[in-house]
């Protein structure tokens, strides 16, 4: 299931942008990106507090984008955000399924 954090609204953190990588990107990508910026932070040399505060933020952004269930809610949940004027269906946000016809005609 689909985890709330911080009791935020799901789409107020930029998941991608956190990784360093673009919606669409495979999960290997998205393994790569935040052992990268995992490695990143633990060079950067900063006091233990802060270093943890960022790779939980880090783990935060992996868990969600690594998952193929929660990846999917939060980019449909970003979808329907940035396309209000109309529904967005599921399928076309998931990048494991390939749309094999056009999606419904909106009203």
């Amino acid at each position: 299931m689909f985890r709330k954090q911080s009791g935020a609204s799901i789409t107020n953190v930029d998941h991608y942008g956190r990784l360093g990588i673009a919606r669409g990107d495979s999960y290997d990508k998205v393994d790569a990106a935040y052992t990268k910026m995992c490695e990143d932070v633990v060079k950067q040399g900063l006091d233990e507090e802060e270093s943890n505060r960022r790779i939980s933020l880090l783990k935060e952004s992996y868990d969600i984008l690594s998952s193929e269930e929660e990846r999917r809610l939060y980019d449909w949940s970003l979808a329907r955000n940035e396309m209000p004027d109309r529904y967005v269906w599921p399928f076309e946000v998931d990048i494991t399924q390939t749309p094999t016809q056009p999606p419904p005609p909106q009203a």
